[in-house]
């Protein structure tokens, strides 16, 4: 997994400025504001890097444990943002040149953008360059409005713009057949030395993110689509080199994650170097995919050319 330090402002300002000066309704409350939020902007670094400590109480939350009005509307410049926020938006979201998820490792280009500390509790922090982090949806689901735990005295999670732990972290998936079926087994390691505190938290942050179920069910998947693959191969009985597309597709994921060519490894950033690699490395793994394929009774029909007709442009 990548950190993403190269992406955090300590400076809210711009962002703020956006929202002031737009015609959304509502722009009037920011400009009022702006001093106390600026000010509060600048207790962001100390509220994460504390994380042991139990964050103060949003600035907008009232004795009574409810908030004021000023929430409702920062809360909506960041569900409907005017244009030239929405814009920010969609650049932090989808130009960040990852190729997996900051916070659990799934494969794939982060798509969603959601709040490290929640806009629920502080909303304060609703439209902040460096509390909304790029992140697949399933972190997003899972992290919710949560971020505290009172019994273990420390955030739930990790922030990918404020430590480097998380890439140091390492996937190795072990692959066995059990009656029948493929059963997958997750391994989360630690490349490099920490202290116990680090590991600490690394380990309440799998935990919260419940990421070994998710590679799981990502395992499944992609077994699900090898199958189809090789039904679809049955069908037309063409021709299918298995083990050489598991080996293309190991290597396009390697490329994906920055890995030398050639360069051994036992644990991988992301989950999709992980599951080829286990894959490809066990014999009995590539049998069981190898007895699915169907031996044609008689050689394939030539192939008819297709008519088409252009319809666009």
């Amino acid at each position: 997994m990548e950190h993403l330090t190269h992406l955090r402002t300590n400076d809210g300002s711009e962002w703020l400025g956006c929202g002031i000066n737009s015609d959304k309704e509502g722009a009037s409350t920011l400009k009022t504001n702006q001093s106390r939020l600026l000010k509060r902007y600048k207790d962001y670094n100390d509220l994460v890097n504390n994380f042991h400590l139990l964050p103060t109480a949003s600035i907008f939350k009232l004795p009574d444990g409810t908030f004021s009005s000023e929430k409702e509307v920062l809360v909506a410049f960041y569900n409907i943002p005017p244009a030239a926020l929405k814009r920010i938006f969609q650049d932090r979201r989808n130009n960040h040149c990852l190729n997996e998820c900051p916070y659990c490792g799934q494969p794939g280009k982060p798509d969603t953008l959601d709040h490290f500390m929640p806009e629920s509790h502080w909303p304060e922090f609703a439209i902040y360059p460096d509390n909304l982090v790029p992140q697949c949806e399933n972190c997003a689901r899972k992290k919710s409005n949560r971020y505290y735990s009172l019994t273990k005295s420390a955030c739930y999670f990790i922030h990918p713009m404020y430590e480097t732990a998380l890439s140091q972290v390492g996937f190795e998936i072990t692959m066995q057949i059990v009656a029948g079926i493929i059963e997958y087994k997750p391994r989360i390691h630690l490349n490099g030395s920490a202290n116990p505190v680090i590991m600490r938290r690394i380990r309440q942050h799998i935990e919260s993110l419940e990421i070994p179920d998710y590679i799981v069910r990502y395992c499944r998947n992609q077994h699900a689509e090898l199958i189809d693959a090789i039904n679809k191969a049955n069908a037309m009985s063409a021709p299918f080199d298995f083990k050489l597309h598991c080996e293309r597709l190991l290597e396009s994921e390697r490329v994906k994650a920055g890995i030398a060519e050639g360069k051994t490894m036992s644990s991988f950033p992301n989950w999709a170097c992980a599951f080829y690699h286990a894959l490809i490395h066990s014999s009995d793994i590539i049998n069981f995919y190898l007895s699915q394929f169907h031996l044609p009774p008689n050689r394939p029909s030539p192939c008819v050319p297709v008519t088409s007709t252009l319809l666009y442009p």
